[in-house]
């Protein structure tokens, strides 16, 4: 599981809701949307010329290294998250084989995500089962809810959230 709760919200107007709302849209998109920040992170690799970073928008790679830390070059990525090596070499084997630090994210997050945060956020205030959530906490407050069924935000909101999921 991923933990999004260090990233800012999705829309204009904090609540426990609207924090929920955007922690359930992140998840089920795969990666933290807006805005752009830079992350390390470790990657297992076949031994190909190409690796996926999860992301749909990567605005920089500033180091790409092996598992003991020595640099790797002769690289290109693409906005999209593709990590390729260039002149036929081929990544490190194995898994964690490759440490990559990179921006990724949107500048601010679209009018349609934060219309779906806000809806989510307005169904959570008025019935949260609805949305299979169990517990929200925000800033030290906790609300707790009824049953956790299997969330309906992937089929709810499929329509829009496809085009912003891994």
């Amino acid at each position: 599981m991923i933990d999004f709760s260090e990233y800012p919200n999705l829309c204009d107007y904090p609540s426990p809701e609207t924090a929920m709302a955007a922690d359930l849209v992140r998840g089920e998109c795969g990666w933290h949307i807006a805005p752009a920040h830079e992350v390390t992170l470790f990657l297992d690799s076949d031994g190909g010329q190409v690796l996926s970073l999860p992301s749909l928008h990567v605005v920089s790679v500033s180091a790409v290294t092996d598992a003991d830390d020595e640099a790797i070059e002769g690289w290109e990525f693409s906005t999209m998250g593709l990590l390729e090596r260039t002149g036929g070499r081929r990544w490190p084997r194995g898994r964690r084989a490759v440490k990559v630090t990179f921006t990724h994210g949107l500048a601010a997050a679209p009018h349609a995500i934060i219309a779906v945060v806000n809806d989510i956020a307005d169904t959570l205030v008025v019935s949260p089962d609805l949305v299979g959530v169990k517990q929200v906490a925000h800033d030290g407050a906790s609300i707790t809810y009824g049953d956790a069924g299997v969330t309906a935000i992937g089929q709810r909101y499929a329509h829009v959230l496809k085009r912003f999921s891994l």
